[in-house]
């Protein structure tokens, strides 16, 4: 009974009834579950019992690029699914904690215009029609529910340290009980800038008195905070004061990333999230790529990236963490390529410490035949399908076979492919035949 009550989470992808089929994978059958993509918001009645659903705390989904319409799609109707049936409550992203405090007071005040808060978003993956679409479901559905029973957006990454101080700063700057004149002496260094200034300084080779500047920063607004705690308890609630306090925690995560350590960033992410959902005490569905919600890394990588996210998060949780994986075979994305000699001007997000000509891209990858992964799934000549690896014996996901894995930059087919061995690093995986780009929303 728990397998199919697991499998029928994927229901609300069919337009027909909700269905198995056997298919040949290689040597062995397997059961895989079809669906079709549908750019509409799907319902289908659940028609197993979500009882077994009630330990899972945790549920993470997957994508294999930052850019393709397919898998922000399908993690959207999935994320609907879950609140309308499974009680969850939580939204996490992978985006800076800072920005989406902002997003979240969109959600539950319905104040203010949707083209201008999702500007809020650093990075262009987060901008595009898909995530506003999900970003207003979330609004209208706040409109009708008490304040205990709303949706909370949450990010949980930590490579930002401009809009947690701003939004820290903006949330006590007209509070007249507590030393507002300090604050604002304190923050200058970072909010006299712009956030684009903050992580050009930051990756500077000589940047060394700035990065001074930044610690002195954290020490000043932890002392700050201890001193001014007391007030703050007066006239602020518990849940309110740590949600400042998490916004000098993110600020101080930020200052230490060394980009180099892969597993820092996973590790702090992986915090974050226990923390939220801790403070939050309610099932969380959280939104990233492959490569940081899967339990362990691609073996290409293992040695090189140590731990990931996901795998701190199942050291967490145990069985109540599930992780969605995604593959594809083809298709058009969005992703940053360089680009030589490129001119940059302020409002362009960096995207490495060391080389700034880059740009964002429509890109296409082909059938790839050393791609051994998605070679045998397209051979099951169905288009877009879920499997439930945890309890598969396939050869197929026992062993590292290739896949494309495209991240926030493209270099080419070869280079963005690496071994995938699934039943390691996800529970369950989604395969679509073609990713076709996601849509940007475009400046006015």
């Amino acid at each position: 009974m728990k397998f199919f009550a697991t499998i029928s989470i994927l229901t609300i992808f069919f337009f027909c009834s909700f269905s198995q089929t056997k298919v040949k994978l290689g040597i062995q059958e397997e059961i895989v579950y079809p669906f079709e993509l549908n750019q509409v918001s799907l319902y289908l009645n659940w028609t197993q019992s979500t009882n077994n659903f009630d330990s899972i705390k945790v549920f993470g989904m997957g994508e294999a690029t930052h850019g393709t319409r397919e898998f922000f799609n399908i993690k959207a109707e999935t994320f609907k699914y879950l609140v309308t049936n499974c009680n969850y409550k939580i939204f996490g992203i992978e985006a800076s904690y800072g920005e989406c405090n902002y997003i979240n007071d969109y959600l539950n005040t319905g104040n203010g215009n949707i083209d201008t808060i999702i500007r809020y978003f650093s990075f262009w993956t987060w901008q595009t029609e898909e995530v506003k679409d999900l970003i207003l479901w979330i609004k209208d559905y706040n409109l009708q529910k008490t304040e205990s029973n709303k949706i909370l957006f949450y990010g949980f990454d930590m490579q930002d340290m401009y809009y947690p101080i701003k939004y820290f700063f903006e949330s006590l700057k007209s509070d007249s009980t507590v030393n507002v004149e300090s604050l604002i002496t304190i923050t200058k260094p970072i909010l006299t800038k712009s956030k684009y200034q903050i992580y050009q300084m930051f990756y500077d080779k000589d940047s060394s008195a700035f990065h001074d500047t930044l610690k002195r920063i954290n020490v000043e607004l932890e002392e700050w905070m201890s001193k001014n705690e007391p007030v703050l308890r007066q006239r602020y609630s518990i849940k309110r004061i740590k949600q400042l306090q998490f916004c000098l925690t993110n600020y101080n995560q930020a200052i230490t990333n060394d980009i180099k350590n892969y597993q820092f960033r996973d590790s702090c992410m992986a915090y974050n999230i226990v923390s939220i959902q801790n403070l939050e005490n309610a099932k969380m569905f959280i939104w990233a790529h492959n490569g940081h919600i899967n339990i362990d890394h691609s073996p290409s990588f293992n040695k090189q990236l140590g731990t990931p996210m996901g795998g701190f998060l199942k050291k967490a949780f145990g069985q109540n963490y599930y992780s969605i994986g995604f593959t594809f075979n083809r298709g058009f994305f969005h992703a940053v390529v360089y680009v030589k000699n490129l001119k940059k001007d302020d409002n362009d997000y960096p995207i490495t410490e060391k080389n700034w000509n880059y740009d964002l891209k429509e890109c296409y990858v082909p059938v790839y035949k050393k791609n051994t992964f998605t070679k045998e799934l397209s051979r099951i000549e169905i288009e877009n399908f879920f499997i439930d690896i945890r309890y598969s014996s396939n050869a197929l996901f026992s062993k590292p076979f290739s896949s494309y894995s495209i991240g926030a930059v493209f270099i080419n087919k070869k280079l963005n492919s690496q071994l995938i061995y699934a039943k390691k690093q996800f529970d369950g995986l989604i395969y679509i035949d073609r990713s076709t780009s996601a849509i940007p929303i475009k400046s006015k």
